[in-house]
């Protein structure tokens, strides 16, 4: 599939500025329909202004956005904890699925640098507050997240079969229903990834807060005893909502 801006440039899913993007949808097996066939579909996300979705595809540190804690493994279950210099229990790659996994592939693994193991909802469970635990990846729609953008580089994350937002309670980490007056306690994904996986991508011209962080495997070495500077603009503010300017924002589903 081929969509072309005509009036302006845009983000693909955070890829841009630009007026074209190509994707391209697994079908069934070379001369046959049904043979093969996963019955792909993605989201694409299409956005332009000061502040758009950037690419979600690279090594992070998982924040919550009131209290700065980072999502953390500790005795194998997931907990938060402060930031410290190099912790691999606190850094996380962040996948996307593989397009053939069945259906929709717009969603991510959320995998441990340190453990190998995804976020991953008990048993599978469609209740509010159920526990996730980290997990052997098994390609499960249990552990299939949606990053879902909010703006001024936060994110959401969704899990695929329940609907519901990773969020921390107490010590545990559980999935709930998003509840923007309780946004203090959603897990979110600063605009930090590694830029060398996708070289094309641009950064968007304009964007609030100047030049993203970057955090890697090595760069999270490099950074001081305190967390990256979480109150500037470019990761969003303390207290209540998401701040910043909101992109415009228009999402397609390709089948």
């Amino acid at each position: 599939y081929r969509f072309l801006s005509k009036e302006r440039d845009v983000f693909f899913n955070g890829y841009g500025p630009q007026r074209e993007f190509v994707m391209e949808l697994p079908g069934g097996k070379a001369g046959s329909y049904q043979d093969g066939q996963t019955n792909a579909e993605q989201v694409v996300n299409i956005t332009w202004g000061e502040d758009v979705q950037p690419v979600v595809d690279g090594t992070y540190i998982i924040i919550n956005k009131f209290n700065r804690n980072l999502l953390d493994i500790a005795n194998n279950a997931l907990t938060t904890s402060s930031y410290s210099t190099g912790k691999k229990t606190q850094q996380w790659n962040v996948n996307p699925v593989d397009p053939r996994i069945g259906g929709d592939f717009s969603y991510h693994y959320i995998l441990s640098v340190a453990s190998r193991q995804t976020l991953d909802v008990l048993n599978f469970s469609m209740e509010d507050k159920a526990e996730v635990i980290p997990y052997g990846k098994n390609n499960n729609v249990n552990q299939q997240w949606y990053v879902e953008y909010a703006g001024d580089g936060w994110f959401r994350i969704r899990n695929r079969h329940s609907s519901l937002c990773l969020k921390a309670e107490g010590s545990k980490i559980i999935q709930s229903e998003w509840d923007e007056k309780q946004h203090r306690t959603a897990m979110a994904v600063p605009a930090c990834r590694n830029e060398t996986a996708h070289p094309q991508h641009k950064r968007p011209h304009g964007r609030k807060g100047g030049k993203p962080c970057v955090v890697s495997s090595s760069d999270m070495g490099q950074l001081t005893g305190s967390l990256p500077d979480l109150h500037g603009s470019s990761f969003g503010k303390t207290g209540y909502g998401f701040h910043g300017h909101r992109p415009r924002h228009h999402g397609h589903r390709i089948r």
